[in-house]
């Protein structure tokens, strides 16, 4: 095996770890979700918004695009909404459809023919 092939399998593994995750991190991001509408919980806002941050990080690295992007702009979103560390009642309903976005980019990771590079200054995709 060449250093080449072993990055590129290395990668790999490190896309198909993530991906493997992803199922894990938006169940996470819905408890939290519901919590936080639910009784508008400080430190659930907090938790969410740290996870969407993390997401709207990492989901172009490993080749999420639209997940990464989906993500900021829930952060965003979020961020603008808060009230001190509580964000105010029914501040969480407008913003289901961007949850709506960010569970269906969550499925579907960019694809190969777009080059392999993720648009963000990501690292590249294996062959």
């Amino acid at each position: 095996m060449t250093f080449t092939q072993f990055q590129d399998t290395a990668l790999q593994a490190l896309y198909d770890a993530y991906a493997a995750q992803l199922p894990a991190k938006l169940k996470a991001i819905d408890d939290l979700w519901a919590r936080v509408a639910a009784d508008g919980d400080g430190k659930a806002v907090q938790s969410l918004h740290q996870a969407l941050h993390s997401l709207a990080g990492s989901g172009g690295t490993f080749g999420y695009t639209q997940l990464g992007k989906s993500a900021n702009a829930l952060e965003l979103a979020i961020a603008v909404s808060l009230d001190g560390v509580t964000l105010p009642r029914g501040a969480l309903g407008p913003l289901v459809p961007l949850l709506e976005e960010l569970r269906h980019a969550a499925t579907n990771p960019d694809s190969p023919a777009s080059g392999g590079e993720t648009g963000q200054g990501g690292i590249g995709k294996p062959p």
